[in-house]
């Protein structure tokens, strides 16, 4: 089955025109086939039904926003979506003046083409002393109109060099646009696994951050600054106030901790300005959407379901909760774009009630067991001796939420309305299995077990275990006697490809490779076919070693 793109038709618009060239440009292939559509808003579900292509016109340097289009854009940014944006097309319209074989200026009577189109190329049109003009519904039919109706047959049309070809019609004058500088800017659309450079161009904007200093201040401090934006920020111990970052920002990003970030809100929400964008990037949405929505503001309340410690959130899922978002919505679209992460769009108050189960439970249930393990007097190190892989992930667990901010985690509780029902719940649920292990109460723990594998369902079930079966086997491999790793201050293109022909170079044969980012440092985890302090394997470290910011362990750890 041939490629498919689609693209706002009829045949020989300026969408035509576009489309044609995302083949060439994205490389989707010669027997890639234009499909039309009549309005934009069918361009997006034409290739979620199809899982093919579709080039979305988003923007134009004249006429600004195509605001319809950024709603359906939003719907692809779920994991659940089977194509996602993958690149985009900006594009001058070819405003061709375009007759019949045979006519020239001298003989032309007048001029078809949409209004748009005629307006652009006013000034030309005078200086051509071409009087007449006629508006129609598209360029394309104006190039048909011209081609085939005889009572146009001295006219010309303004359209694409495409409608051109198509009708076979000849140009007269390639560029009739009074200003050149007139772009459209297009998202091409296709299957999320289709190899594309996804690079979203970021209109740098200036970024002011309310806490600064804190993690995540940090980490959209940097994020921002390497998209070219300017950035500014306050915090507690900064010379800049948060009235001055607020006056001075377009885009102000609320990072300060849960327990003061309503409040804080609430306080310089009357600083904000109709024109800005607010954010914040806590964990509870309610309070803190609640207090931005009192600013005139645009208003998106962000939650990452992860903690600032990751280089980047590719593959994350972050919680979107529009307040209100209308001219900022398309490059706010462009900042998912570059974060790369999951999107699940929700309303504050369902938010809040599911993050109380996927994020409140869990972490509730991994510190009873791990308090569990301290008031037992469990030697932690020694029971790794006894380990099963299901054991080794519940401790990695544990030691996952030890290592972070107590302070973070007591916030997430205790901010939560939904908190307490969840947890109750739990704790409901657990004295009742005591009582079924205290009664040796098989038939009924048998029971329960049953009743909670038919809720979630065979499909839960499935990812569940598909996944922990990935993560014991990488476990597995991961730990093999002849393991490294490698850390790399600076990540560059090519790393990859350094470190295998060094050991290629001495025929040394790498099984395994994983990679991650750890203490702000590229790190790769790679197993070798050949003993670690082999003479070949040593000489490819000596290797390794000069490239910039390596640094070798031969003895790494994997818990």
């Amino acid at each position: 089955m041939n490629t498919k793109i689609a693209v706002l038709g009829p045949q020989g618009t300026y969408g035509h025109e576009a489309g044609l060239k995302a083949i060439s440009r994205f490389g989707l292939g010669s027997d890639c086939e234009v499909v039309f559509v009549g309005k934009n808003d069918e361009l997006v579900p034409t290739a979620i039904e199809n899982s093919s292509f579709a080039l979305v016109p988003v923007e134009n340097s004249t006429a600004g926003v195509v605001s319809a289009a950024v709603p359906e854009l939003f719907k692809l940014m779920s994991r659940s979506s089977q194509v996602s944006v993958i690149g985009e097309l900006s594009l001058a319209p070819s405003h061709c003046l375009l007759t019949r074989p045979g006519v020239d200026f001298n003989s032309i009577k007048g001029v078809l083409s949409h209004s748009q189109a005629l307006e652009q190329c006013k000034g030309s049109l005078l200086q051509l002393g071409i009087g007449e003009r006629i508006s129609v519904a598209s360029t394309a039919l104006a190039a048909e109109m011209v081609a085939k109706e005889e009572r146009f047959s001295q006219f010309a049309a303004i359209a694409s060099g495409v409608a051109g070809e198509v009708y076979r019609l000849k140009v007269l004058s390639p560029g009739m646009a009074d200003r050149h500088d007139n772009r459209t800017r297009f998202y091409l659309i296709g299957p999320k696994d289709f190899p594309a450079d996804r690079k979203i161009k970021l209109a740098p904007k200036k970024i002011g951050i309310i806490g600064v200093n804190g993690r995540y201040g940090r980490w959209l401090k940097r994020f921002f600054e390497e998209l070219g934006c300017e950035v500014r920020g306050s915090d507690v111990d900064t010379e800049l106030s948060n009235r001055a970052v607020i006056e001075w920002a377009e885009v102000v990003c609320f990072a300060v901790s849960l327990e003061v970030a309503e409040q804080t809100i609430r306080a310089l929400a009357p600083l904000a300005r109709k024109e800005q964008l607010l954010l914040d990037v806590t964990s509870i949405k309610t309070g803190p959407v609640t207090a931005m929505m009192e600013a005139g503001a645009e208003v998106v309340g962000m939650h990452p379901m992860c903690a600032p410690t990751v280089k980047t959130l590719r593959g994350q899922t972050v919680v979107l909760t529009i307040g209100r978002l209308a001219t900022w919505g398309l490059w706010f679209h462009d900042l998912l774009c570059n974060l790369r992460a999951d999107v699940k769009v929700s309303t504050p108050e369902e938010h809040d009630e599911v993050v109380a189960c996927v994020q409140g439970l869990p972490h509730i249930a991994i510190l009873a067991m791990a308090a569990t393990v301290r008031t037992r007097g469990v030697n932690v190190l020694e029971s790794l001796d006894f380990t099963s892989p299901f054991y080794k992930v519940v401790i990695s667990l544990m030691g996952r939420l030890l290592t972070q901010d107590p302070k973070l985690y007591a916030e997430i509780q205790m901010a939560n309305p939904h908190s307490l029902e969840f947890l109750r719940t739990f704790r409901n649920e657990l004295d009742q299995l005591i009582e079924v292990v205290a009664s040796k109460d098989r038939a009924t723990f048998i029971e329960q077990f049953q009743a909670s594998r038919d809720h979630f369902g065979p499909v839960a079930l499935k990812q569940g275990f598909d996944f922990f079966e990935y993560l014991i086997q990488m476990l597995v491999d991961l730990a093999e006697a002849n393991s490294i790793r490698l850390s790399f201050s600076q990540d560059h293109p090519g790393l990859l490809m350094q470190i295998s022909q060094a050991f290629a170079d001495q025929k040394v044969n790498m099984s395994i490779v994983h990679s991650s980012w750890r203490n702000s440092c590229l790190s790769f985890l790679i197993g070798l076919q050949e003993p670690k302090f082999s003479p070949a394997v040593i000489a490819a470290i000596e290797t390794i070693k000069s490239l910039e910011g390596a640094t070798v362990d031969m003895k790494p750890s994997f818990g």
